[in-house]
C-alpha cells in the first residue's frame, strides 16, 4: 500500500503547487500532468514520471485502475491523498483522481532534420495558452515534424496548454527559438519555405505552393507577424474571408493551413506514383 498524505503542509504537496507557476517549472524542469487520458497518453510513449499522487476517485474507475498497475511497475513515488487534497493541488476544475511530476521533455533540431519531408508550424509571440494547446495537437494529428515557438511564446508545459494538447505533447517535438531568423539559420540545411500567414496579403492558401520542407508561420490575432518576420519568408498567404468578416481564430486559421500542407502533400505523392507507373 502507498503511504498516504493528508496535510496540505506537505513539502511534497507543497511542491506539486509550485509546478502551477512557470519559473518554478523553469527551475526544476519539471511539469504537471493531470487526468486519465494525460496518463495513458504519457505511458504508451513511454514517459517518466517522478512523483505521483491519486485519490480514491481514481481507483472507482477500471482505467483508473490500469494505470496505477501500470505506475506500479516503474520507480516513481506515488502517494494516495483524498479527494480534498487532489482538488487543493489539480489545476483542473475537476479532477480526475490522479496527478503528477514529469521531467520537461528536451528536442533539439535533430529530431525534426530527419525528416525527409519537413513540414513545421512556427508561432511567433503566441501567448494565449488554448490557442497553443490546439494548435500543438492538430500538427501532431497531421504528422507534422515539429512545432517552433518563436519569441515570447506561452510556456508549453503551462497546465492549460497541456492540457489542451490532449497528450500531443508527447509526440511531436517543440523547440523555442528566439525570432524567425534564428529558425531560418538553425534549419538552413533543410531548405525550408517560410510561408507567413496573413489576413489581406499574399495569395490565397490554397493557390500556393506549400509542398515540404515548408515552415507556416502565423502570429497572433491580434497583431499578426512581426516586419521582420514578413521580410525573411518566402511567400505570403492568406485565407479568403467573407467581405463582413475580419478575423478567424488563430487555432482555426492553423489547422486550415496545416492540413491544406497534408493535402498538397498527398496530391504529390500520387503524382509520383503515377509517374513511376505504380498507379
Amino acid at each position: 500500500m502507498d503511504e498516504r498524505i493528508t496535510s496540505r503542509h506537505n513539502e511534497k504537496i507543497k511542491y506539486m503547487r509550485s509546478l502551477q507557476e512557470g519559473k518554478f517549472r523553469k527551475n526544476e524542469g519539471k511539469f504537471l500532468i493531470e487526468g486519465i487520458h494525460l496518463f495513458k497518453e504519457a505511458l504508451s510513449s513511454e514517459f517518466k514520471f517522478s512523483l505521483i499522487f491519486y485519490s480514491h476517485r481514481l481507483l472507482k474507475t477500471e482505467e483508473g485502475r490500469i494505470i496505477l498497475a501500470k505506475l506500479d511497475e516503474t520507480d516513481c513515488e506515488k502517494y494516495l491523498i483524498d479527494d480534498e487534497l487532489m482538488e487543493y493541488i489539480s489545476p483542473s476544475e475537476t479532477p480526475q483522481g490522479i496527478t503528477g511530476a514529469a521531467q520537461k521533455i528536451v528536442w533539439d533540431k535533430r529530431n525534426i532534420l530527419k525528416d525527409k519531408k519537413i513540414r513545421l508550424v512556427a508561432l511567433e509571440e503566441v501567448r494565449d495558452p488554448g490557442n497553443l494547446g490546439a494548435i500543438i495537437r492538430t500538427a501532431a494529428c497531421a504528422g507534422f515534424s515539429g512545432v517552433i515557438l518563436l519569441g515570447d511564446c506561452a510556456d508549453p508545459f503551462n497546465p492549460k496548454v497541456v492540457r489542451a494538447t490532449q497528450g500531443a505533447i508527447f509526440k511531436i517535438p517543440l523547440i523555442n527559438l528566439k525570432d524567425t531568423k534564428s529558425m531560418k539559420e538553425q534549419f538552413s540545411p533543410a531548405k525550408l519555405k517560410l510561408a507567413a500567414s496573413t489576413p489581406y496579403e499574399g495569395e490565397a492558401y490554397y493557390d500556393a505552393s506549400l509542398k515540404p520542407p515548408v515552415a507556416i508561420i502565423l502570429g497572433t490575432e491580434a497583431r499578426g507577424l512581426s516586419e521582420e518576420t514578413l521580410s525573411l519568408c518566402d511567400i505570403k498567404i492568406r485565407i479568403p474571408l467573407s467581405a463582413s468578416m475580419d478575423s478567424l481564430n488563430l487555432s482555426v486559421s492553423a489547422g486550415i493551413l496545416i492540413y491544406e500542407t497534408c493535402r498538397q502533400l498527398e496530391k504529390s505523392n500520387k503524382h509520383s506514383l503515377v509517374n513511376q507507373g505504380k498507379i
